[in-house]
């Protein structure tokens, strides 16, 4: 087997391991839309560290603090709602990066950074997404039990002294690594996908978290994995086939589960 599908291979577990369990929150807080601005205003980033050379997870990390910390300070001002702000800093940070890939002169080398291309994927980056996934799985598992009360009943753990907006916080922060993870992978444009579909397909077929977050994941696998064989076969862009890849998944469980 092929150095890059070893490799491709063990970014897709590792991405899709740490997107599914995230995704898992996401889906059940209802944060679809600040993950899908999170994925959208690291493109900045990711840009000017391709245009200088840089590892683009450097970009990412980058562009990705600036929009927490800017939520986080926006966010405070009572004159201004929480999706405002995420909405006022996905289309500053998209229009920056859409800037920045114009002023390169072409928008044919952004293709990989725009829909991922798995089959691309360097030691770099699955060190980076191992880390990653080795964080947010201590983290997950010492606040789990916070988290998952405050997803299900928020007024309730708000009166038994969880405090919720540390939790947005670092749900927060656990969203963004988890949308830097996947940016090689599935791309700017579309690694909510990988945060969305498996575990809203999970949590079609059962309702109880344990169970989703592990449903989540092997639907992620099973979508990164036969996007690979369709991306090496048919030699077309990784991140648009493994999405819809997920896309069937969940139309089928969906039909399935009516």
């Amino acid at each position: 087997m092929y150095p890059f599908i070893i490799k491709a291979i063990l970014g897709v577990i590792l991405v899709g391991v740490s997107c599914a369990w995230v995704g898992s929150f996401v889906v059940l807080r209802r944060m679809t839309f600040l993950s899908e601005a999170l994925s959208h205003t690291v493109l900045p980033g990711v840009v000017v560290a391709y245009l200088f050379g840089w590892p683009l997870l450097v970009g990412a990390l980058g562009a990705g603090l600036v929009t927490v910390v800017g939520i986080g300070l926006i966010g405070r001002s009572r004159k201004v709602r929480s999706d405002s702000v995420i909405g006022i800093l996905l289309s500053g940070m998209l229009a920056l990066g859409v800037l920045l890939m114009g002023l390169s002169g072409s928008f044919r080398d952004f293709s990989g950074l725009l829909f991922g291309n798995v089959l691309s994927l360097d030691t770099l980056d699955l060190i980076f997404a191992g880390v990653v996934l080795v964080v947010l799985a201590g983290v997950f598992s010492f606040f789990n039990k916070e988290l998952v009360l405050s997803s299900y009943d928020p007024e309730y753990a708000e009166t038994i002294g969880i405090h919720p907006k540390r939790l947005q916080l670092l749900l927060l922060v656990a969203t963004a690594l988890g949308v830097i993870t996947g940016i090689k992978l599935l791309g700017a444009l579309l690694t909510t996908a990988m945060l969305v579909l498996p575990a809203t397909s999970a949590f079609l077929v059962t309702k109880r978290f344990a169970q989703g977050v592990l449903l989540a994941m092997a639907y992620a696998l099973i979508a990164g994995l036969a996007g690979i064989y369709l991306s090496y076969t048919f030699d077309v862009l990784s991140g648009p086939a493994i999405v819809l890849v997920a896309c069937l998944l969940f139309a089928i469980t969906w039909l399935l589960r009516r």
